[in-house]
């Protein structure tokens, strides 16, 4: 609208002067996330090509004018107009990506926002002029926007530009009926005129991408099946981890660790991972594979074939080695490999040798691999007094299983004695119990079955761990861990030394810093060590852990029987079967100390000698370097 006599006597200031409050903030993190950016917001706002200024209100900037044309524009935001809130509540109920026509003051970006947060939505602001966003920025606290994996930014004179860039590397034309929406009312000409260009270069970038990813795709499936095809030496892997518990990141460490290592020897890494707090379009995957044009497909923990990874179909099309490392029992979930079957170009590799066996009877005979896991850390944690214990541990326990408890009677009952026979056989594998103990009356379905082979194992899990803590309750144990302790610990000593969850970077200097660190193993492993076996040492932490067999192939172990003689043995770190044993080796190594340090050391050079990613790493590239030059290894 074109200013008033009123407005025009109102005390202005120039976009020079905005830079305070809630500016420095937001501009911090503009920079961050949005640094190519940077150039554009000050060389525009500092050109004066336009007229323009700021009103400050009680709460910050409320008012922009600008020069349009023949006459003066000015845009209120006290607060967002209802109109403009109510478009954009209905934008995101309708779309999976809204883009939003100017930034106006921030209040409609932030409406939006608000609404799509922690959701699989995302945000696209297109601003052509700048000093818009300066204006925004000292009006609003746009942190969390601007930090967002959700939101993308277009802004300044090459908008067009950067928006059909990201559009393409984000694949945003493959989202779903999009949404365009203007920050400010259109229905004045400068309004309409923005709205109209920005329509128009979205469906244009829309119709350029939709056809090229399409093709791309084509293109490169029918490469994988051509017979004279290359092998080279670039792995694509994938792993999704929005929405997983914190101590489930650790798969994730395992992961970057690996890859980072990988490259030395030749391979080039493309890793795809998909985390919370950021916008992925549908098939994001999909295209980042696409992109990646790989030599070998790698997975953890999941078949190519389930519908959240690449779905039997597109694997089905895919003509390379596809490796899937099991550091986890893929049998637990039995149906799984039941269901989806072995294929033909699936290549395993697992943690455990218990697993292998299987894996070969279920058809991947000639195509199994072993690789155990390793030391995350390599660097001695620091001494901390705050982290000082006599005993600690690091892990987590289920809460109580609604699930189970929904169960009929009969079944719930059924499932308890399947637990209590697996505290009692720790290293025979669920399947082998459920399959000597009939089901009681009608079989449910597989996924039934499957959800509740998992709780049992999880119940099983939470209880063997308790049960350890019990025995060393009146020796100092310390627990880290998730809330659900709280609920399953009993009142006394170990529940009042819970001390909550412990950030990953801390780990080492709690390990460092405990007299004794305790391991208590999964109950799905059978043979295979887990990270706490190989970190520990590394950090220079005194590790007892459960015996598992074949624990000698990796460290030469020590038993309650060696405390009298512990010089006549190399030994690396301690091991008990029984709770008595745990409680001799403990009352022992708290009262001596200093016994440790040589076991200590001992430990901790055999780690950083052969149990480290790189170790791990060498032996992956020497097994896809098979994997990838087998001839006839796709039917």
């Amino acid at each position: 609208m074109t200013l008033s006599m009123d407005e025009e006597n109102l005390v202005w200031i120039s976009g020079h002067e905005v830079r305070s409050g809630f500016y420095p903030p937001n501009v911090r993190l503009l920079d961050l996330h949005h640094p190519d950016l940077v150039s554009i917001r000050d060389s525009e706002v500092q050109s004066g090509e336009r007229v323009y200024g700021f009103q400050r209100g009680r709460r910050g900037i409320c008012a922009v004018r600008f020069h349009c044309g023949d006459g003066w524009l000015l845009w209120r935001e006290d607060s967002p107009p209802e109109i403009l809130v109510r478009a954009a509540e209905e934008a995101c109920e309708k779309a999976d990506l809204i883009y939003l026509a100017g930034i106006g003051l921030g209040g409609v970006a932030s409406s939006i926002f608000r609404r799509i947060r922690g959701q699989n939505k995302g945000l696209f602001i297109i601003e052509p002029h700048a000093e818009f966003l300066v204006a925004a920025m000292s009006a609003c606290d746009l942190r969390g926007l601007l930090s967002s994996g959700q939101v993308f930014l277009a802004v300044g004179p090459t908008w067009e530009e950067q928006l059909s860039a990201l559009m393409e590397r984000h694949h945003l034309a493959a989202a779903s009926s999009p949404v365009i929406r203007a920050a400010m009312n259109p229905a004045g000409g400068w309004g309409q005129t923005v709205l109209a260009q920005v329509s128009g270069a979205i469906q244009r970038a829309i119709s350029k991408l939709q056809p090229r990813l399409k093709q791309g795709m084509d293109e490169w499936i029918a490469q994988t099946h051509s017979p004279v095809r290359r092998p080279g030496k670039v792995l694509w892997a994938f792993q999704d981890s929005r929405g997983i518990a914190p101590y489930s990141l650790i798969q994730l460490v395992l992961l970057r660790s690996l890859f980072y290592r990988l490259r030395r020897f030749g391979w080039t890494v493309r890793y795809t991972h998909l985390r919370d707090g950021n916008f992925y379009p549908p098939y994001y995957r999909i295209w980042e594979l696409v992109r990646a044009q790989p030599d070998v497909l790698f997975f953890c923990n999941l078949a190519p074939s389930f519908e959240f990874a690449l779905g039997p179909e597109l694997t089905g099309a895919i003509r390379i080695p596809k490796v899937i490392w099991h550091t986890d029992d893929p049998f637990y979930c039995q149906h799984l490999y039941l269901r989806h079957g072995v294929r033909t170009d699936e290549y395993y590799l697992a943690a455990d040798l218990g697993w292998i066996d299987r894996l070969e009877e279920y058809g991947a005979a000639g195509r199994t691999g072993f690789m155990p896991g390793g030391a995350t850390i390599t660097r001695p944690g620091k001494r901390c007094k705050r982290l000082a214990s006599d005993i600690v541990f690091v892990g987590q326990v289920r809460a109580k299983s609604s699930f189970l408890e929904a169960l009929s009677p009969v079944h719930r009952d059924y499932c308890e004695r399947i637990v209590s026979e697996k505290l009692a056989n720790p290293r025979v594998s669920l399947a082998a119990i459920m399959s000597q103990r009939p089901f009681p009356g009608r079989l449910p379905g597989e996924d039934i079955l499957d959800e509740m082979r998992q709780r049992i194992l999880w119940e099983a899990n939470t209880r063997h761990r308790l049960e350890i803590a019990r025995q060393l309750e009146d020796l100092g144990l310390v627990i880290y861990g998730n809330s659900a302790w709280l609920d399953r610990l009993p009142d006394g000593p170990n529940k009042e030394r819970f001390r909550g969850t412990l950030p990953f970077g801390k780990l080492v200097h709690a390990y460092r810093n405990a007299v004794i660190t305790l391991n208590i193993h999964s109950l799905q492993t059978y043979t295979c060590l887990n990270v706490r076996d190989f970190d520990v040492p590394a950090s220079g932490g005194f590790l007892l852990s459960d015996w598992l067999p074949r624990v000698d192939d990796f460290f030469v172990p020590g038993f309650s029987d060696d405390l009298d003689r512990l010089q006549e043995k190399e030994i690396e770190i301690f091991l008990y079967r029984n709770p008595t044993e745990l409680r001799r080796i403990v009352s022992y190594f708290l009262e001596n100390p200093e016994a440790r340090i040589p076991i200590i050391e001992r430990a901790r050079q055999r780690v950083l000698e052969h149990h480290t990613y790189s170790n791990r790493a060498k032996t992956l590239a020497q097994w896809l370097t098979r994997v990838v030059g087998m001839k006839n290894r796709v039917r």
